[in-house]
């Protein structure tokens, strides 16, 4: 049967969950701000992609869009590798489905809860190239976000999520510092609260499409 979210009689943990927030959001600054004299302005042009992922698993059927803006903030030319700042935002929807009762007293029940969000929040991308030549390359992503949403998503955890993703991307120079890509990403999203029903994550992968020099 479908049921709209309800809230939860276990109490939210506000102060732990608004420690992770603050202590990811001072070290992204941190990092960012040690290392951007490196990088010259000329530089300063980000990358922006827009990805659609599909669920991966029928209990979590949870569409995602994702949009990120992201700057090179330091480049280790001898180790074909980039590190990126960035800023994700996501809108996810779909359904998903809980274990609820007591197997004990014969209540347990499978019960589904919609559920739609929209989240925003920092994050830090690295990005190994793995060819170069003539004017396409291939590169291999990996990023890890932490994102805070207008409710509690998905139904059963908090309002904020760690998100991981990690895949290909391949890559055409079209101009001068000016590159278009399509990406492959699997991405894990949960909240780091452990196998707890605080914690409902889910998996999704799907592909995009990124724009490099163009604003």
């Amino acid at each position: 049967m479908m049921l709209s979210y309800r809230k939860h009689i276990i109490p939210r943990n506000i102060k732990n969950r608004w420690v992770i927030v603050v202590v990811s959001l001072i070290a992204c600054a941190m990092v960012t701000v040690s290392t951007a004299s490196e990088i010259s302005l000329n530089k300063g042009k980000p990358i922006i992609s827009i990805e659609y992922l599909d669920p991966i698993k029928d209990d979590r059927d949870i569409k995602t869009i994702n949009v990120d803006v992201n700057y090179l903030i330091s480049n280790a030319e001898k180790l074909n590798l980039s590190i990126y700042f960035g800023i994700a935002g996501t809108y996810v929807t779909g359904s998903i489905t809980q274990l609820e009762g007591d197997l004990s007293t014969g209540t347990l029940r499978e019960v589904h809860y919609n559920n739609s969000a929209v989240g925003l929040g920092p994050g830090l991308l690295a990005s190994f190239r793995l060819f170069d030549r003539n004017k396409l390359s291939i590169h291999l992503n990996g990023s890890g976000h932490i994102l805070v949403y207008n409710k509690e998503f998905p139904a059963g955890g908090d309002d904020y999520n760690f998100m991981w993703r990690g895949g290909p991307v391949l890559e055409y120079k079209t101009g001068q510092s000016k590159f278009i890509g399509v990406s492959y990403h699997w991405t894990h999203v949960s909240n780091g609260q452990g196998v707890t029903p605080r914690n409902p994550s889910y998996e999704a992968q799907g592909l995009g499409v990124r724009f490099t020099g163009f604003f």
